[in-house]
């Protein structure tokens, strides 16, 4: 996997903490080590969550799934895993999806609170243990103002001085496909940060497609075709980057039945989507985002020609293009001089400027 992401020219692999309920919430420090053994051998900077299996109901005492005993074990095996890796430049998210059911089977103030709280001791903790270790919070699902809740769980983490702490703020903004089909420009929209002054990343968003003729089922984000699922896929890198993501890293797992696979299963390559996300990155390895060029007026964000300039120095710019609903379209335009005919179609394309 990490082989394949440096072959992607990836800078980056998230390597979760998923505490063992059944061994007292070990982190599995032997695992770990060989992960993070493999990511430095690739260059690849750690991001790491920490989680563990849910509960099955609330304790009304800790206002989460655990005891509070339960909750010092875990604090106690974080803090001997952040102790043990130290000096890794690690990236940590103190809790996995805490809007999602991974702290509590529903969120209220109090459970958000008890979130908060436990997100606030691992990032102290990591600051205070490793001085290499960097923290972003708090890791909710779907883009920042799509949900009420996550707007409920930003205010509070705001309020309650999460941010004080953090380096980053982290988000997964997976696009559901019931939302106007799924298509990523919508993340303009639902996805502005207008809680805190931070840079911004995500370790997870991605399209799933079915991969394997007997695995055809939805995902709790829906399923799309191969080509749609890669476009998608394609274009919401390029919004996440407009959108002023200091990192931007999809979800994918290496097992045959996953839907957000980059790898072929079989051969150990990379797969359409992989080899697409490839092409995008060697396409503009070393360029910077120069902003979004306006040429067509439009009604939200679906309804838009995108035409991004990036510009990278002692070479040419370049200009990427797209369309979510307007295919076919043709647009004359006059860059540094020169005319350019555009036809933009929902994939995007990459033209140098001459």
């Amino acid at each position: 996997m990490m082989k394949a992401a440096a072959k992607m020219g990836l800078k980056y692999t998230n390597l979760n903490q998923w505490l063992d309920p059944n061994s007292n919430f070990d982190y599995n420090s032997s695992s770990l080590t060989s992960a993070f053994d493999l990511a430095k051998k690739y260059n690849l900077g750690i991001v790491s969550c920490f989680g563990t299996s849910n509960g099955k109901s609330l304790n009304s005492d800790t206002q989460s799934y655990w005891t509070a005993d339960q909750l010092a074990q875990i604090k106690g095996q974080c803090v001997k895993s952040i102790i043990e890796f130290a000096g890794r430049n690690i990236i940590y998210l103190p809790w996995n999806e805490p809007n999602n059911s991974y702290w509590a089977p529903q969120n209220t103030y109090d459970t958000i609170e008890s979130n908060c709280n436990m997100q606030k001791y691992i990032a102290t903790q990591a600051k205070k243990f490793d001085s290499s270790a960097l923290v972003a919070g708090p890791s909710i699902i779907w883009p920042l103002n799509y949900l009420e809740i996550n707007k409920q769980f930003m205010k509070a983490f705001l309020n309650q001085g999460f941010f004080k702490q953090a380096d980053a703020v982290c988000e997964h903004p997976y696009v559901p496909q019931s939302e106007n089909s799924g298509h990523p420009e919508q993340l303009i929209k639902y996805d502005q940060n207008t809680f805190v002054g931070l840079p911004r990343i995500t370790n997870e968003f991605g399209f799933p497609w079915s991969q394997t003729s007997n695995h055809t089922d939805s995902t709790f984000q829906g399923i799309w075709s191969k080509r749609d699922a890669i476009k998608f896929t394609l274009r919401q890198i390029l919004i996440l980057d407009y959108l002023n993501y200091s990192i931007i890293g999809l979800y994918t797992e290496d097992v045959q039945a996953d839907d957000y696979n980059l790898i072929d299963p079989d051969s150990g390559e990379l797969n359409s989507a992989g080899n697409a996300i490839k092409w995008l990155i060697d396409e503009l390895n070393g360029y910077t985002l120069d902003g979004k060029i306006e040429i067509t007026e439009h009604v939200g964000y679906v309804d838009d020609l995108y035409l991004m300039k990036y510009t990278k120095e002692g070479a040419n710019d370049k200009l990427v293009y797209w369309t979510p609903s307007r295919m076919g379209e043709l647009y004359g335009l006059i860059y540094q001089n020169n005319f350019y005919k555009l036809k933009f179609s929902d994939y995007p394309q990459i033209m140098e400027a001459n």
